[in-house]
């Protein structure tokens, strides 16, 4: 049987920060992410988007999936598409509250 390693960024590999900008994941942390990528594969989820987790996480050959999943493995420029122009309808119509 084979193992897949998935983690959470925020909270989980870089402890949570008043401020997202500044969170980030210690030199030990990225160093057993990578050793453990050598083993096995190995995801990263979260909120943030993908290309902010790569500059957050530059290692080769693991998994980043961003935006609560809308990115990453599988996603389709459609699907990213689809869903920012659903987020605008929706800031239109909460802006009227």
């Amino acid at each position: 049987m084979r193992s897949l390693y998935a983690f959470d960024f925020d909270g989980t590999l870089a402890p949570i920060s008043p401020d997202p900008a500044s969170a980030s994941a210690s030199a030990t942390t990225l160093d057993l992410i990578r050793a453990l990528a050598g083993l096995a594969p190995v995801l990263v989820v979260s909120g943030r988007s993908v290309r902010d987790l790569k500059r957050r996480i530059a290692i080769k050959g693991i998994h980043l999936i961003g935006n609560h999943g809308l990115e990453g493995v599988l996603s389709r420029k459609k699907s990213v598409d689809t869903a920012r122009a659903s987020r605008s309808k929706w800031i239109r119509q909460l802006a009227s509250f």
